[in-house]
């Protein structure tokens, strides 16, 4: 459920993701769990960010994309 409501999310702000799963990620000196979401290459031609983010919960993710605001025109 949890991975229906991040792609809706970025389908409100005209993402795809191309990948969205839970799982364990290695950080220094320890495993983390947590989610991991590729998005398309949209989220940098409109956004300017990375097109993998990880987040600690679908919460953070769900925020994080309402949080996103457009490059400015020329930028």
């Amino acid at each position: 459920m949890s991975k229906r409501k991040i792609i809706a999310a970025a389908k409100r702000k005209g993402l795809t993701v191309e990948s969205a799963h839970y799982g364990w990620t290695a950080t220094p000196g320890e495993m983390v769990p947590g989610w991991e979401v590729q998005f398309g290459p949209e989220v940098d031609e409109l956004f300017a960010e990375e097109a993998i983010q990880y987040f600690d919960n679908a919460a953070e993710a769900i925020e994080w994309i309402d949080s996103l605001e457009p490059l400015e025109p020329g930028a």
